[in-house]
């Protein structure tokens, strides 16, 4: 059903993981890299990923992270709820795309920290 449902159906939605292990270490890194890959592979890795997170916006699941950068998969909006009431920030799987291909790790920092104005 495509790569982030799959990882989200192996994740136990008791445990968190910290965001950092996933972030880049320099600005010009991303989460998700080309590394090795022809151009035409790395296209069509973003478009693979880019139809994952288009499928899990169709069955709302979405991605909770708190400032500890702890993660939860969110299905439901009565997890999204108690997740804002637990203090985190919901991210939709497009967000969490857009975070991992297009921003610097002082981007995502920013955004989340727009997110928590709302």
């Amino acid at each position: 059903m495509g790569r982030f449902l799959d990882i989200a159906r192996s994740a136990s939605f008791a445990d968190t993981m910290p965001l950092e292990t996933h972030s880049a270490s320099s600005n010009n890194e991303r989460c998700i890299s080309d590394d090795g890959a022809t151009a035409k592979q790395g296209k069509e890795a973003k478009e693979d990923l880019h139809a994952s997170a288009r499928r899990l916006e169709s069955m709302d699941v979405c991605v909770a992270v708190w400032d500890s950068g702890n993660m939860r998969i969110v299905v439901s909006e009565s997890d999204a709820l108690k997740a804002i009431s637990e203090g985190g920030t919901v991210y939709s799987p497009d967000e969490m795309l857009h975070v991992c291909l297009d921003l610097t790790p002082e981007e995502r920092k920013l955004l989340h920290s727009l997110k928590r104005l709302r």
